[in-house]
């Protein structure tokens, strides 16, 4: 018998685990800010401001919600690299 913890609960499985669904959250943020600037320049060819305002809300929340995953997996790959032993780190 070990002392080590199931391959599932160990904290660099689980940061890494959480961060490669971070990875493929900020994808799909990313294709979906790139489809909502298209709506929102495709709204500058109609006259109605409320469209113009909702488009622009649209656009500023997944530009919010880009960054934040952004930040987010930038810290799950920081508590994957440090949960792993030092002998594991890749030399750069």
């Amino acid at each position: 018998m070990t002392d080590e913890a199931p391959a599932d609960q160990r904290p660099d499985a689980v940061a890494t685990k959480a961060a490669k669904k971070t990875q493929a959250l900020l994808r799909e943020a990313r294709s979906l800010l790139g489809r909502v600037e298209k709506v929102a320049t495709a709204t500058g060819a109609i006259d109605d401001p409320t469209s113009h305002q909702l488009a622009a809300e649209a656009r500023e929340a997944v530009e919010r919600l880009t960054d934040h995953l952004v930040r987010l997996e930038r810290q799950h790959h920081r508590r994957a690299y440090q949960a792993t032993p030092p002998r594991q780190h890749r030399q750069r």
